[in-house]
């Protein structure tokens, strides 16, 4: 190409990093960001979620300080991939963290602290999370009643 913009870039980082190619897609972003491209919302979800997958720690908190270098903290969908990716990586203290600080929580947000407590064998604190969602008048939906189910 030419001229790559954000959005090819944003496009190849996360097409490498869907399909497992954890170290193409982190190297794809670095080249990115040496090119004098900025990332965006959009740049760091697929990049957790792929270093989530392969519950790579170290990886997904480089991914982190880069969300939080560029300011990107606040932003739920962003915050919400770090929840999962953290997790994925079983630090849920670290996850808990970011879902306390939240302002805005989404059915997303719940949905990932939920099932992440659930598969890190913490149930009980994913049910006592679940009750508290339906006392502030939160709705489950599909994901969260499959998972409270399975669990």
């Amino acid at each position: 190409m030419g001229e790559r913009d954000l959005f090819s870039w944003n496009v190849l980082v996360g097409g490498y990093a869907k399909t497992g190619f954890i170290d193409a897609a982190l190297c794809l972003y670095y080249r990115m960001l040496l090119a004098g491209i900025r990332p965006d919302v959009n740049s760091f979800p697929c990049l957790l979620r792929s270093c989530g997958g392969a519950m790579d720690l170290v990886r997904g908190g480089e991914v982190h300080a880069h969300v939080a270098r560029f300011g990107f903290e606040m932003d739920d969908d962003v915050v919400n991939a770090l929840i999962t990716m953290y997790m994925k990586c079983a630090d849920i203290v670290s996850a808990r963290m970011l879902f306390d600080k939240m302002p805005n929580r989404d059915r997303i947000s719940w949905n990932a602290m939920i099932s992440g407590y659930f598969d890190n064998m913490e149930c009980l604190e994913g049910l006592k999370l679940f009750f508290r969602m339906l006392e502030l008048s939160i709705d489950p939906d599909l994901m969260t009643l499959t998972s409270v189910i399975s669990a």
